[in-house]
Parts: structure tokens; C-alpha cells; sequence
């Protein structure tokens, strides 16, 4: 059981890895950590959440955990790597694009949710 849901995890994760990836470079004109993006990407999976690329990773890295059947790796991703990845994402890589893009990412930041996707239809 739990290789079938790691598995499921691990495919899902990297289709939100990868659609983001794609509307980093069709709407952002960037590529995550490698180009920086040029305008805020609102399009796609970042309609729905701010952080898609990081809800795949996370994902895949349960996935992981999961095909592997390791309690040990699924105690270290859920009580330290995810968490230590989101206190970056909140306290470091969102004060750079508050900066960087300034009011446009404060509307956006607003409008959109952190890490879970709101699936309901947007105003």
C-alpha cells in the first residue's frame, strides 16, 4: 500500500514541479534558481497557489519516503526539511520578491494562498 501511494505522491509531485517549471519560463521569463523571473507569474498552477514548485518537491520527496516504506526519512521530511524549507520561503525568498516586484507581488500575495491550492473557481 504505501509503495502504490508513494508512487501516486511522487508522479503527482513532479507534474506541479514540472507545470511550474514550464510557467516560469512562458509567463516569468525565468527559470527557478537559475534565471530570475521577470514579472510575477500568475498563470497555470500559480493561479492557485504562490509556492507549486515547492508543494512538488514535497510531494515527491513523501512519495520517496513512501516507495521506500522508511518511517525514519518520512519523521525527517515532515519535522525538519519541510519545515525548514517553508520558514525560507516565508521569511527569506518572499521578502526578495516583495522587493523585487514590489505592489504587484503584495496583490498577488494577497489574492493567493501560501502552500495549499485553493481549487474553487477565483473572482
Amino acid at each position: 500500500m504505501w509503495e502504490v501511494l508513494g508512487s501516486g505522491l511522487l508522479v503527482v509531485g513532479f507534474c506541479f514541479a514540472a507545470l511550474s517549471m514550464v510557467a516560469l519560463m512562458k509567463w516569468g521569463q525565468g527559470l527557478a534558481s537559475f534565471v530570475l523571473s521577470q514579472r510575477v507569474v500568475e498563470m497555470s498552477l500559480y493561479q492557485r497557489v504562490r509556492n507549486p514548485m515547492a508543494l512538488g518537491w514535497y510531494l515527491m520527496c513523501l512519495g520517496l519516503a513512501g516507495c521506500a516504506c522508511s518511517t525514519y526519512l518520512m519523521l525527517y521530511l515532515l519535522l525538519g526539511h519541510i519545515p525548514a524549507h517553508i520558514f525560507y520561503l516565508k521569511f527569506f525568498e518572499e521578502r526578495e520578491l516583495e522587493l523585487r516586484f514590489g505592489e504587484s507581488y503584495m496583490d498577488y500575495k494577497q489574492r493567493v494562498p501560501f502552500l495549499i491550492p485553493r481549487w474553487r473557481s477565483m473572482p
